[in-house]
């Protein structure tokens, strides 16, 4: 599992539409995740690769935001 770490900022200033933490998917699209499902991922056994977003993501990321807004 491939996860990037967004920021609590996006998740207060969507009302909580958006995470703090997405999962990146094979065809390198970003799905919703939690820690939720991040923790129960590693019970599993499964391998969790958590990074800081970088900047073109962080724009996808106010892309988005905005668009809820």
């Amino acid at each position: 599992m491939k996860v990037i770490y967004i920021g609590e900022f996006y998740y207060w200033k969507s009302k909580t539409a958006m995470s703090s933490v997405y999962q990146i998917d094979e065809s390198n699209t970003f799905k919703r995740t939690n820690w939720g499902l991040i923790q129960v991922a590693l019970q599993r056994g499964e391998e969790v690769h958590i990074r800081p977003a970088n900047e073109k993501e962080l724009k996808q990321m106010d892309k988005h935001l905005k668009a809820l807004q």
